[in-house]
């Protein structure tokens, strides 16, 4: 199984994406999201268009156009103005974000996934998001037992897709070499087109059925179809 270059057999690690990969993100968000609306009063918001702005913040982040600490603090100022809703943009951002933390709901198949693969090789998530934030969420999915790592940008001191992410992945579980390492990831940027120029294979989770391979190794649609490439 597995295209030219892609030996299983020579892999030693592989490095997950967590928000959307592991972690239904859009499930979570939309829990907090209404968590810290009860907290504030603050009236109905538009998730679809929480999510659009959302996403392009963070392609933003990745590009190196904002900081994480920017994002955090214009995003709900953003879906507000976009929304006309009344709110104090970073106080929510404070409530949503400590809701946040407490919402770990799995994306289907992924607690085989990592009881699987951890029994085989040496299993890390890698997610721009917060450390703790990631620490406790995948703990509370029950998934954080397989994980011998979890990288974030927050611990790497720059964010996926830089190289430096990967500079500090590879300082800690050194010796390594990329080509014996994995990348999956619903990012065609961050997760699949960042690990590839570092020289790591890739696998994208296409769960959105857009269908292509998004210039990864692999595409699989569900998290199921990973068991027969590793």
């Amino acid at each position: 199984m597995g295209s030219p270059g892609f030996d299983r057999a020579a892999i030693r690690v592989v490095f997950l994406d967590v928000d959307d990969t592991l972690l239904d993100f859009d499930a979570c968000a939309e829990q907090a999201m209404e968590q810290a609306r009860g907290e504030l009063g603050v009236g109905p918001i538009d998730f679809p268009a929480f999510l659009r702005i959302n996403l392009a913040l963070w392609k933003q982040l990745e590009r190196g156009e904002l900081t994480k600490q920017q994002l955090f603090h214009e995003r709900w100022s953003r879906v507000f103005e976009a929304l006309g809703v009344e709110g104090d943009g970073p106080l929510f951002e404070a409530h949503f974000r400590r809701a946040l933390t407490q919402a770990a709901v799995p994306m289907p198949g992924a607690a085989a996934l990592t009881a699987y693969l951890a029994g085989r090789y040496t299993l890390c998530a890698a997610s721009n998001a917060p450390h703790m934030q990631q620490v406790r969420r995948l703990a509370q999915a029950g998934l954080l037992q397989d994980l011998k790592r979890v990288f974030t940008s927050e611990s790497c001191g720059a964010p996926k897709p830089s190289a430096a992410f990967f500079d500090a992945c590879f300082t800690a579980l050194a010796p390594l070499r990329p080509e014996q390492t994995v990348m999956i990831g619903d990012s065609a940027t961050a997760d699949v087109a960042g690990a590839a120029a570092y020289g790591m294979h890739t696998i994208w989770f296409d769960r959105c059925r857009a269908g292509g391979t998004a210039g990864a190794e692999h595409a699989v649609q569900s998290l199921e179809e990973i068991l027969s490439l590793l």
